[in-house]
């Protein structure tokens, strides 16, 4: 074996993608994830200006199932209690299911970098799918802890419903981030992206929820879908930023080419 004069791993590398069919480029990536903060921050707004005009225009919106119920003798038909409360869970689970779909599939289209647009494309169809999953099922389970405490007083009152709200949008923040940073060259800097969306998240979350009981204390912002337009907006906004700033720090600060993930044979 000619060992005086080695083939470099990179060269090597080349090859090998080459030869499986992949697009070879030399360019290096961006070197400061701060060059991704206005795509990152663009993906934010336009998903929360999206779901809260489809929210606006009544899209989410689930009636009560009317019952038969007694009073003073007479029986009417009309909606209860109980049933108002379903259909708050039902449209709040549309609502984040949609955000999570949107705002999952926006940040791992747009921040993508040096992949080929087969691939972007394959990362917005995951990114709708498990990003509604992800959404609507946390929200699901978790909006009943606020539909049915109305007695909440003293520290409870904030913190339960920043737990719930931090939970749901924390959760569509992780995935943002692993959707985004899916083949980055080591499975750390993927995770970095991941822990970046959740707590870009947590941090519009919390923000949120200082505004909403400090300077919109009428608006009902511990429930799951507030009173308020503008709060219901505030929401989407702080958590879709949030996100997208999370997400593009999180990336590698690196001038270097990233490695490609070679496709599985």
């Amino acid at each position: 074996m000619d060992t005086a004069n080695p083939q470099p791993l990179e060269e090597i590398s080349k090859e090998v993608r080459a030869q499986a069919g992949e697009e070879v480029s030399s360019k290096p990536v961006s070197a400061s994830p701060w060059s991704l903060l206005p795509r990152a921050l663009l993906a934010g707004l336009l998903s929360a200006l999206c779901i809260w005009a489809l929210l606006e225009k009544g899209f989410f919106r689930v009636e009560a199932a009317e019952e038969k119920v007694s009073m003073m003798g007479a029986t009417v038909t009309g909606a209860t209690s109980k049933t108002r409360l379903i259909a708050q869970r039902k449209e709040a689970t549309l609502v984040h299911g949609a955000f999570g779909a949107l705002i999952c599939a926006s940040m791992a289209f747009a921040l993508s970098r040096s992949t080929p647009m087969v691939t972007r494309v394959r990362k917005l169809l995951l990114g709708l799918c498990l990003g509604a999953i992800v959404g609507a099922g946390t929200e699901w389970l978790l909006s009943p802890l606020l539909l049915t405490n109305d007695d909440l007083v003293g520290a409870a009152e904030m913190v339960i419903p920043l737990l719930v709200h931090g939970a749901v949008f924390g959760s569509m923040g992780a995935l943002a981030g692993l959707l985004a940073g899916r083949g980055l060259p080591r499975t750390s800097l993927v995770l970095q992206t991941a822990l970046g969306g959740a707590c870009g998240a947590l941090v519009g979350t919390f923000v949120y929820e200082i505004l909403g009981a400090s300077v919109f204390p009428l608006a009902e912002t511990s429930q799951p879908i507030s009173a308020s337009a503008f709060t219901r907006f505030l929401a989407l906004l702080l958590a879709g930023s949030g996100t997208g700033v999370g997400v593009a720090l999180g990336f590698p600060r690196s001038g270097k080419p990233e490695a490609a993930t070679l496709p599985a044979p």
